[in-house]
């Protein structure tokens, strides 16, 4: 009865059951293991960990830690609203909307809802020539739902994130991710890891297609000190790459990486315990400095291998009621992006 009752669903509501029940351990046998089931998910949501280059492992967190750093959310102020906007290559957008709350002094929690497409896509057959403004179009989009909740023990503290995605392409899928994280915090030094991809991160197509891809370990080291003489206080932060999964870890490429011989390209960037110098070169830089807690200057290198690939920016904030944050982010071969996000408190106004 319990199936029959499914088919009188939306197809929408019924291909999110499949997602739901496709995420059990009993079913992922059935999956492919690819690379990059859910690459919108490894999209920097917010200016702030964009202008640090994505590091968000040894560093304090904001509204951004929910994306897959969900125990630096305890250093988030609750009752925050977060609009961000970026406009990535090939005119696609992303949009991120995200609200913290801080129920109690131990725990924090995290939402947000974004979107990653491109709308206005040429729909062009092969050989066909369309003049004038007769070309036809279609969109492409991801959309995701996330939730995370943290917890302190102490100078401890840990995290869980899952994420719900639609995705519409040239057919729909739903897909599904946890990421868990936590470390240990003084008042000077930050040690933290996270898993992400800790259920695998998964969808499944209307075509019956499942694909998965599975966990890796990020770890992350910072420093912090107070700088009287500047009014200010310093961060620095090294976030590795993922220490388990073979594939591309940085945007550039090294003698010796691994060959992907299904896309005859090479990849920097292995294994930690097979080519440990590569790895190392693969992890990534930033450095934060706050003024009195109201202006802010950010520095990040995605990669140390790789110079040329940099991001920078800052921030301002008045008071506890506004806030906004903008991004450059350098690519040496694609076009540059762009970032900002609008912080709101209505509370504190």
């Amino acid at each position: 009865m319990a199936f029959r009752s499914i088919r009188h669903l939306r197809p929408t509501a019924r291909a999110l059951l499949v997602a739901l029940w496709a995420a059990s351990p009993a079913s992922l046998a059935a999956f492919e293991a690819v690379r990059g089931a859910n690459s919108s998910l490894d999209l920097v949501p917010d200016a702030r960990s964009a202008a640090l280059g994505g590091v968000r492992l040894g560093l304090p967190g904001e509204a951004g830690a929910s994306a897959w750093h969900p125990a630096a959310l305890l250093d988030a102020p609750g009752g925050w609203f977060h609009l961000s906007h970026a406009e990535h290559f090939v005119d696609s957008r992303h949009d991120w909307l995200a609200f913290t709350l801080r129920p109690g002094e131990r725990d924090a929690l995290g939402f947000s809802l974004s979107r990653f497409g491109s709308d206005g896509v040429p729909l062009v057959a092969e050989g066909e020539e369309v003049e004038g403004e007769g070309w036809r179009t279609f969109d492409v989009a991801d959309y995701a739902l996330t939730g995370a909740f943290a917890r302190a023990f102490g100078r401890w503290r840990v995290g869980g994130t899952i994420h719900f995605l639609w995705r519409r392409l040239d057919q729909e899928g739903f897909g599904f991710q946890t990421d868990v994280s936590g470390g240990w915090v003084s008042d000077s030094w930050r040690f933290e890891g996270a898993i992400r991809n800790a259920s695998g991160s998964g969808v499944v197509w209307e075509s019956g297609w499942k694909e998965i891809e599975p966990p890796d370990l990020f770890l992350g080291a910072g420093w912090k000190r107070d700088v009287p003489y500047l009014y200010g206080q310093l961060r620095l932060a090294w976030q590795s790459a993922g220490v388990f999964q073979e594939q591309g870890k940085s945007g550039v490429e090294f003698s010796g990486s691994v060959a992907d011989t299904a896309n005859s390209v090479r990849l920097a960037g292995g294994r930690a315990w097979e080519e440990p110098l590569e790895w190392l070169s693969a992890s990534s830089l930033a450095a934060e400095f706050v003024v009195e807690r109201w202006v802010t200057l950010r520095a990040g290198f995605p990669s140390v291998g790789s110079p040329s690939e940099w991001s920078a920016g800052g921030g301002v904030r008045w008071k506890e009621f506004l806030r906004f944050d903008y991004a450059f982010r350098h690519h040496p071969a694609l076009k540059a992006v762009h970032q900002v996000t609008l912080g709101i408190n209505p509370w504190g106004w």
